[in-house]
């Protein structure tokens, strides 16, 4: 190609940040694609395993991650898991709490479940203003040793799925072509072998198809001639017509293997298309959803040649699937996925076996980037039989998060194209996304694609509704926490009816409710029930038609038998105020001071400057078991934030300066001024040291929002921390009982305590079929090293782990190891 002259000039090459002209493609294009773009995430649902008895339990842990950064998504907190059959149909439906972006939980397969396949899926509520697609969705098996063993001798009828994918959308005469070919038999992809012929049926090139049914070809089309793909698959003689091929136009066609760091793209048109596209104007632009990585434009320069090879700097790009697509005259008319492996990203788990001892064996498990360097990350963990026959590894957290939710329909095996790197894998990929295709449409309908309008808000915590016979004039209703402070509350409708917004709590808690009025006691409120909502009934069967691939035979002739979250702690989305805690006197003794009239008089004992502006806080036992540190506890009431890229700051308002000045938070607020013990603290490193302070190390804790009494330092308010001295008392808390406890009809589900099965095993290959730990959450450390103990048994000492998990900076990791490497 190097006697090609250039053709199509390279006229600039912009950043979207950059501002053109009304006609440039940033005013009809770019901003349209990005203007009031909506958050985005992904979910990946680990599970222990595929293969499940009744009676057994699914255990499985949530990631939730923004699209662009795989950082753990800030906002969500309540994901959606649900079972469902192969109809689509939901049997059982769980919401899943998630703090950092991780959430655990499990389904106990009942003993009424019949064989078959099943399916997880998994989705926020905010996700599906982007379309079902979106969600996360994981094929199980199930199997039920109680039914009787069905063999299927009917012969199942083979349903062909053949089609030809051009590269651009469309051929066209005179150039060389690269088409896409896929073959699936009853969704499921077989090799083939296959022939293009013309109309005099002349062989014009050959392919041959992958195991999962990809090929791709070149060749070029002539004026008039039709063509016919022949492909052999499966004992049987497929005829498909290649599409009609279009006279004038321009095409383009992706390398994405030969040089590593840089993407080619080069574009061609033919020689009757070449006065025409004089007078057009010309754009690419790679982006992923509403994210733009690169745009140009182009302007044909020479009318002679009709090829133009250019070249991209995939640092630039996304990690992970990327999108071209080719603009004539502002209007879309070509585009191609393509995958970016950025160096940078890469991560490692090493595994060693440390020592066995009793009934145990330690292993240490490591997790280095891509420079070899420690990194903390969080993970989960199967272990399961070095050769297990219950686990098929179809899909991984980085399967999950690079590749699926970019994808159309259904991947088989997506988990293949991330085993090992290899230059097989990488051609598969590039496959797997040339025949995805392409759908022509206008400009509106890409904006509409790529950056949709919202119609489903972000679910924070749970409504719970509720109805009381009798008001007491003048009150509203509240929701105390343990230590009677209150964290939500309702006014009454005309109805007696009530609605606690945002309340963050397990399903069958216990909650104490009591009636409110500021500046009087509690009321016990009597007749008073909650509601519970229907949940709503969908089905799922467009989903998961892709999924179902027909058995020939159905085989059960197997051997085998059968956190806790607190009211605050959690994140909101970020238009949602946290409510102050109101402090609500109840009736005592004149004489006798409460818990909460010593708590106002802290500011005042200390001899603070403007002590009437503190919310005081003595630290109780109870807080020192819910929260480690201070930054933990701090986290909780939503002065913790960090930035997009992984920075911690402190701000104790929302309220944002319109004024530059010094130390400034990221978001525009003012940081607190932060005293422990009545010694100011650096600014720089106040949130290292808010990590360092253990709360069993702490007596009190003084806010004070306002900043009234600190001057200019008080600006963004002022926090006055205090350590226990020798002479250290807890507060008595008030043990009177003016509310009303009520068990919550909704909320989040708990997670069942991790128990291995209880297997009546008497051979290897009963054992094969077994589970033998599962650990939902493991944290490696700043070494990035966390030491875990499995269980030893009698069968063997050979293990297979899974273990899926991701970084705090958006690092993703997965491995399949398995132990005793000789018989790998």
């Amino acid at each position: 190609m190097n006697n090609i002259k250039s053709v199509l000039f390279l006229v600039f090459i912009i950043k979207f940040s950059v501002v053109f002209s009304q006609q440039s493609i940033t005013t009809s294009i770019i901003n349209p694609l990005q203007k009031d773009a909506l958050f985005r995430e992904k979910v990946f649902i680990h599970l222990n395993k595929s293969t499940y008895f009744t009676n057994e339990n699914v255990w499985f842990t949530a990631y939730v991650a923004e699209d662009k950064s795989n950082y753990s998504s800030p906002y969500t907190t309540n994901l959606h898991v649900n079972l469902l059959d192969e109809n689509g149909e939901i049997i059982e439906r769980k919401t899943i709490f998630i703090s950092d972006g991780v959430g655990i939980g499990d389904f106990l397969i009942k003993s009424t479940y019949t064989s078959g396949k099943y399916f997880i899926q998994g989705f926020t509520n905010y996700m599906q203003n982007f379309g079902k697609e979106n969600l996360f969705i994981q094929e199980i098996e199930i199997i039920n040793p109680s039914e009787k063993q069905l063999i299927n001798n009917t012969n199942e009828v083979a349903n062909y799925d053949i089609q030809l994918f051009p590269e651009s959308g469309y051929l066209l005469e005179d150039v060389e072509n690269v088409i896409g070919i896929k073959a699936l038999i009853n969704n499921t992809g077989l090799t083939f072998t296959g022939k293009i012929i013309n109309a005099k049926e002349e062989e014009i090139t050959k392919f041959k198809g992958n195991e999962f049914g990809m090929s791709k070809c070149s060749f070029t089309p002539y004026k008039g001639e039709t063509y016919t793909a022949i492909i052999s698959i499966n004992n049987t003689i497929q005829k498909i017509n290649l599409p009609k091929v279009k006279e004038i136009g321009i095409i383009f066609n992706i390398d994405n293997t030969t040089i590593s760091s840089y993407l080619k793209l080069t574009l061609k048109t033919n020689k009757a298309s070449l006065p025409l596209l004089k007078q057009d104007s010309l754009a690419l632009i790679f982006y992923r959803n509403n994210t733009i990585s690169e745009a140009i434009t182009l302007t044909l320069k020479n009318s002679e040649e009709t090829q133009q090879e250019l070249f991209f700097d995939k640092s630039k790009m996304q990690h992970g699937v990327n999108i071209v697509t080719l603009f004539k005259n502002h209007q879309p008319i070509a585009d191609r996925k393509f995958f970016v492996n950025k160096q940078e990203k890469q991560t490692a788990i090493l595994i060693d076996e440390l020592e066995t001892k009793n009934d145990s064996t330690s292993f240490k498990i490591r997790t280095i980037n891509s420079t070899f360097e420690p990194i903390s990350a969080q993970l989960s963990l199967s272990v399961l039989p070095k050769n297990s026959k219950s686990f098929h590894e179809n899909q991984t957290i980085k399967s999950a998060f690079l590749l699926s939710p970019y994808v159309k329909g259904a991947i088989e095996n997506s988990a293949y194209y991330f085993k090992n790197g290899s230059v097989k894998e990488t051609e598969y990929l590039d496959l797997l996304l040339l025949n995805q295709g392409w759908s022509t449409y206008s400009l509106e309908e890409k904006i509409k694609e790529v950056n949709p309008k919202k119609t489903v808000n972000f679910e924070n915590g749970f409504d719970v509704k509720g109805s009381i016979k009798k008001i007491k004039k003048g009150y509203d209703i509240g929701i105390l926490s343990k230590e009677n402070r209150l964290v939500n509350f309702s006014k009454f409708n005309e109805h007696k009816e009530f609605n606690f917004k945002n309340v963050y709590a397990y399903k069958n808690d216990h909650v104490k409710i009591a009636l409110i009025k500021k500046g009087e006691a509690l009321v016990k409120p009597t007749q008073i029930s909650f509601v519970k909502d229907k949940p709503e009934t969908k089905n799922y069967k467009s989903l998961i038609a892709n999924y179902i691939k027909p058995d020939y035979v159905v085989n059960n002739n197997l051997i085998a038998t059968s956190e806790n979250l607190t009211v605050i702690n959690y994140k909101l989305y970020p238009n949602i105020e946290v409510l102050d805690q109101i402090i609500l006197k109840t009736v005592v003794s004149k004489k006798e001071k409460t818990f909460y009239d010593k708590e106002n008089e802290l500011a005042h004992k200390h001899t603070i400057i403007a002590s009437d502006f503190y919310q005081n806080k003595k630290v109780t036992e109870r807080m020192e078991t819910t929260f480690q540190t201070v930054f933990e506890y701090f986290t909780s009431l939503g002065y913790i934030k960090r930035t997009a890229w992984g920075r911690y700051f402190i701000s104790l308002r929302n309220a944002r300066v319109t004024f530059a000045g010094k130390n400034m938070n990221p978001d525009n607020t003012y940081p607190p001024k932060i005293y422990l013990d009545n010694t100011s603290l650096n600014r720089d490193g106040d949130i290292e040291k808010l990590k360092e302070l253990s709360m069993k190390d702490i007596d009190e804790i003084l806010i004070n929002k306002s900043g009234a009494g600190g001057g200019i330092d008080g600006t963004g308010g002022i926090i006055k921390i205090y350590r226990k001295k020798g002479n250290h008392k807890y507060f008595e808390e008030d043990g009177e009982n003016l509310y009303k406890e009520l068990i919550l009809l909704t909320g989040f589900d708990r997670a069942t305590n991790y128990y291995k099965p209880q297997y009546n095993m008497y051979t290897k290959e009963a054992y094969s079929w077994s589970e033998i730990d599962w650990k939902n959450k493991l944290q490696t450390n700043k070494k990035g090293e966390v030491i875990i103990k499995i269980p030893t048994n009698e069968f063997s000492d050979e293990y297979q782990f899974i273990i899926n998990g991701f970084s705090e900076n958006g690092l993703l990791f997965n491995t399949n190891y398995k132990t005793s490497l000789d018989g790998f």
